[in-house]
């Protein structure tokens, strides 16, 4: 199962399925269906910064750019590595 709802729902979705700190869920009155004592645990901020720069030729270079023509572009409009370049 790949469960992505990011860094705080994924846990939520999780704990309330029943799986989870066991303590925890019968806290919350959740049936248990599987003691996973890490769910919830280790959490931590992903801080994210864009840095963009412009070329001579005034080509903008970096992720954004290549970002912003993927998402108006056809799917798969993101070239492999674009964030490389």
């Amino acid at each position: 199962m790949i469960l992505a709802a990011g860094a705080v729902m994924s846990p939520h979705l999780l704990m309330r399925s029943g799986i989870g700190p066991a303590a925890e869920l019968a806290r919350h009155g959740i049936a248990l269906l599987h003691d996973a004592p890490e769910v919830g645990e280790n959490l931590a901020d992903h801080l994210d910064i864009t840095v963009m720069s412009c070329t001579r030729g005034r080509e903008p270079i970096g992720l954004a750019p290549a970002s912003c023509r993927a998402a108006c572009g056809p799917p798969g409009a993101l070239p492999p590595g674009a964030w490389a370049s």
